[in-house]
């Protein structure tokens, strides 16, 4: 267990665990709990920090990997979205220059806080790709990478930010959220569930497409087979009279 002093404000002289204040351990309905960084062309995760092992968090986050495994949230989107998990969490996110920021927090997290962190785990991270890869082409760097968590060690700057934004009351978050335009009402929040099974739907309708694709190839190659069978039943005789003319006609004037 690491102890650091509280940054939340002044006067608080509580541990930290896991990154986190545990005077804001005690009050669990407004947190952050896992951040995860992605590269948007795969789904390839670059980055986690993992808030705790308990089954709510660990079912959403086995539904975060399975939409960034499908890539339903892959194209580029530098302003915020919210996705519902379980009722009990929420999943913000956006996606900036090829990288996926997520983080899901409990649902009644103020989603502009959620949108001022990623902002800074944004900009923070864009520091640490232009540090590693250089300025101008970090981006085409990133689509190289081929193991995961190749940037593991940026979770000790996500542990960091997400303990300053963690406590929704500090002074500094308060002016976050006074200082944040972001219009949470005109933030379009819809279910994971139904994000998941609309692709587990089009994956199904695509399978079934293609099982038709074939099935009608087959249909049409095996109609060709039976029209051919048909002409030559039909035919035979004719050809073999025909076949034995010829042989007769070689056999008595070029023999």
């Amino acid at each position: 267990m690491d102890n650091y002093d509280c940054i939340c404000n002044s006067d608080c002289q509580t541990a930290y665990r896991n990154g986190i204040c545990t005077r804001i351990l005690n009050n669990r309905s407004e947190m952050l709990l896992t951040t995860f960084l992605a590269r948007a062309s795969d789904g390839l995760l670059l980055c986690e920090n993992y808030f705790e092992n308990n089954l709510a968090v660990t079912d959403s986050r086995r539904k975060i990997l399975s939409l960034l495994k499908g890539g339903q949230i892959r194209d580029e989107a530098p302003e915020v979205k919210v996705l519902e998990i379980n009722n009990v969490h929420h999943l913000c996110y956006k996606v900036v220059e090829g990288v996926i920021y997520l983080v899901l927090s409990d649902s009644k997290y103020p989603v502009k806080l959620a949108n001022a962190y990623l902002d800074d785990v944004q900009s923070a991270f864009t520091e640490e790709l232009k540090t590693a890869f250089g300025a101008m082409d970090y981006r085409n760097k990133i689509e190289t990478i081929e193991k995961p968590y190749f940037f593991i060690k940026f979770e000790r700057v996500l542990k960091r930010k997400k303990a300053e934004f963690q406590d929704t009351g500090s002074k500094t978050n308060i002016e976050r959220l006074k200082n944040d335009l972001t219009n949470v009402h005109n933030i379009m929040s819809q279910n994971i569930d139904l994000l998941l099974d609309r692709e587990k739907n089009l994956n199904t309708m695509l399978g079934k497409a293609a099982s038709l694709k074939e099935n009608s190839k087959n249909y049409k190659d095996k109609t060709r087979e039976v029209a051919f069978n048909l002409w030559l039943k039909r035919y035979l005789t004719i050809l073999v009279v025909i076949l034995v003319l010829l042989v007769f006609v070689y056999l008595k004037f070029f023999l």
